[in-house]
This record gives C-alpha cells, sequence and structure tokens, in this order.
C-alpha cells in the first residue's frame, strides 16, 4: 500500500477518517491525501426546488441551485481551514507524509476519476448532510463504495485500537476475489483475524472456507473458521458484541445485485450500520481467484454442530 485517500467533510466523522488513515500508514509506510470534496450544489436549493417540483410549481432549472461565486468562496475557505487543521493531527501523530487538497466538484466522480492514484479509501459511515433518523448510511458513503475498485475503509464517529479483525464469508463467497488486495495491503497481519460464516456449512462452503483460510496463513495472517446458526446479520453482531474492537470485512456485493446504489446485499449493509467498529470493504476484483498450495487449515470452529 502506497498511497491512502482520506476523504473529509464538517461532520462529526472527520478527525476519526484521519485517525484511521494514519493508524493504516503506521502499518503501511502508506503517505496520506486528506482531501475535502466541496459541491458547488446548494442542497437547501435543490431542497426547495423538489418541494417546489411536489406541489406543481416550476422546481429548479438546471445550475439554479449552484451557489454565488461568494458564498462557494466562504466555503472552500473554511474547508481548506479544516483540511489544514486534519493534515496537522496526522503530523502530530508522526503518520508520515501527508498533503490536503479542497477539491470543488462531485465526490462520486472525484471518487471514480482518481481510484488508479490511490490503494485505499478512508470516508466516514455519513456525511455532514446525512440523516441520522434510523442511522441510514450517508449517500456519499454508498456512492463512493459503488464506484471503488480499491480497498474501502468505512470508519465510526471515534477511532479506537482494533483487537482483531472478523471476514465474514456469504453463502456466495463473493469476498475471495477482492481478498488479494486485503493480503496485498498488509493492514491487517499484525491482528489476529477470524473468517465466518453463518448459516448450513454445505461441502462447498467448507471448501470455500478453507480456501480463504489457507490464502490467508499463506499471507502471514493468523486466522481461525468459525461456522454460526441463526439470521447472519444478528449472529455477527453477537459475535462481535463478545470480542475486543474488531473491524469487520466485507464483500462489495452480495448474491443478489438488486440496488447495487444501496452498497451490495442487505447483509453488507446492515453489518456496517450495526458494527461500531470500522467495516472494510473488498472490491469486487477480476479475474482468476489466486491459487494456493496445500497446507496446514487454520482452526475450524463449526458451531452449529
Amino acid at each position: 500500500m502506497n498511497r491512502i485517500l482520506a476523504l473529509v467533510d464538517h461532520s462529526v466523522y472527520a478527525e476519526s477518517v484521519v485517525d484511521h488513515a494514519a493508524w493504516v500508514a503506521g502499518l503501511t509506510g502508506a503517505s496520506i491525501d486528506v482531501v475535502h470534496v466541496l459541491d458547488p450544489i446548494d442542497p437547501a436549493a435543490v431542497n426547495a426546488g423538489m418541494a417546489g417540483l411536489a406541489i406543481g410549481g416550476p422546481g429548479i432549472v438546471s445550475g439554479s441551485a449552484s451557489y454565488g461565486e461568494a458564498k462557494l468562496q466562504q466555503l472552500t475557505y473554511q474547508a481548506q481551514q479544516l483540511v489544514d487543521r486534519l493534515t496537522t493531527r496526522i503530523g502530530d501523530a508522526g503518520a508520515g507524509a501527508v498533503i490536503g487538497r479542497v477539491i470543488v466538484g462531485d465526490l462520486r466522480h472525484f471518487a471514480e476519476e482518481s481510484q488508479s492514484d490511490f490503494d485505499l479509501a478512508v470516508v466516514g459511515k455519513r456525511g455532514e448532510t446525512a440523516d441520522f433518523v434510523g442511522l441510514r448510511l450517508g449517500s456519499k458513503l454508498r456512492n463512493v463504495v459503488h464506484v471503488a475498485s480499491k480497498l474501502v475503509l468505512i470508519v465510526p464517529r471515534a477511532y479506537r485500537p482494533l483487537a482483531s479483525w472478523l471476514l465474514a464469508v456469504g453463502k456466495d463467497n463473493e469476498v475471495s476475489r477482492g481478498l488479494d488486495d486485503l493480503v496485498q495491503s498488509r493492514m491487517l497481519e499484525a491482528l489476529p483475524g477470524e473468517v465466518v460464516h453463518v448459516g448450513e456449512l454445505t461441502e462447498l462452503i467448507r471448501s470455500d472456507l478453507e480456501s480463504i483460510g489457507l490464502r490467508l496463513t499463506h499471507a502471514g495472517h493468523r486466522v481461525s473458521i468459525t461456522v454460526l446458526d441463526g439470521e447472519p446479520v444478528r449472529a455477527v453482531a453477537e459475535r462481535l458484541a463478545t470480542a475486543e474492537s474488531q473491524l469487520v470485512v466485507v464483500g462489495k456485493f452480495g448474491r443478489s445485485r438488486v440496488l447495487p446504489m444501496i452498497f451490495g446485499d442487505g447483509v453488507a449493509r446492515d453489518l456496517t450500520k450495526v458494527n461500531q467498529g470500522p467495516v472494510l470493504v473488498l472490491p469486487e476484483a477480476d479475474g482468476e481467484i489466486a491459487e494456493v498450495q496445500p497446507g496446514a487449515t487454520p482452526a475450524f470452529a463449526d458451531q452449529n454442530q
């Protein structure tokens, strides 16, 4: 891992984003870019326009919802102050090389166009304008995850030192194709890991779990394999509740690709909502799954028996 993109705004997640980025940089030696993407569209004007449309009014015309020049300059100045403060925070933590930038434009477009420059994007669960009712995930987060072809680290409101990590594997085994990015990042080598599947343990699923375990142990990770019974989100949440601070690793998509803008399947989305720690989203990698040489299978605990 060479370069980390820390996406910030004026939400309560900003300091957590840079603290988690500094943590990864300390493990990998990567540099950090702290970036505030400032949307020139005024959400209040958009909401007012949509309200006008809803009651039969004229609504908004193209460009009329944009901030005026003076207001945009003020917001850019405030964004730069935030970025400067956060880059100083990283520098004070001794995490290594860091630069800060303010980009005026669309976050989704920036995230898509800049992917070749970064190995990991770090973003908060919700942005400054997100609705906390029902603890919905922010729309900006969903846009970043949707276009990402690299690792995405979704962080909670505050950083806490992590004790372990948990890789959630569904019956579709989508995580396998993004596993190479996790291995090559080397960001979790220092922590023990657990590969978890919830549901029936078929021969195919057992083979998938053992293959994932072997790939991780060959790469130097310390992992065990656990099969749990029950409803996936509840079972994993209960597992997380009994352990110290954990990072959860999920695949970008599940077997259902309906409404991918809502972040893959419901399990991955709901685990991101309920987990109090960070969530690492594996990309949907192209090509064949990497082969590993036979070796000792990690400790395997089937708790359904």
